[in-house]
């Protein structure tokens, strides 16, 4: 993922891109979709940020779609065959912002 995708980013949860420790953004091997290390159940461990971890999200893990990909709802904006694994393991501190519509 290039700097200039990092903008769009966002925890698929809480809908913020931000990714500070200890709350970092991570993505899942499998599916490729974000979330902070505090809002995924269970929680994401500090291990998963290493890239010679293997992670996958608990709904990769028990070979479920992700509910938050099958909704058209405005809270969960993205369809599944728009989310793509990016090969990337988790945002840095410095990747963006991006905040939630109200």
């Amino acid at each position: 993922v290039d700097s200039s995708m990092e903008e769009w980013i966002a925890c698929i949860v809480c809908k913020f891109g931000t990714s500070d420790a200890p709350n970092q953004i991570v993505l899942c091997d499998k599916c490729g979709v974000a979330f902070h290390q505090k809002c995924h159940r269970p929680n994401i461990p500090d291990s998963a940020l290493e890239l010679t971890f293997p992670w996958v999200c608990l709904f990769c893990d028990k070979g479920k779609t992700n509910p938050y990909l099958k909704s058209n709802d405005a809270d969960t904006p993205f369809a599944e065959e728009d989310i793509k694994p990016s090969g990337r393991r988790r945002m840095s501190s410095t990747a963006t912002s991006v905040q939630r519509q109200t």
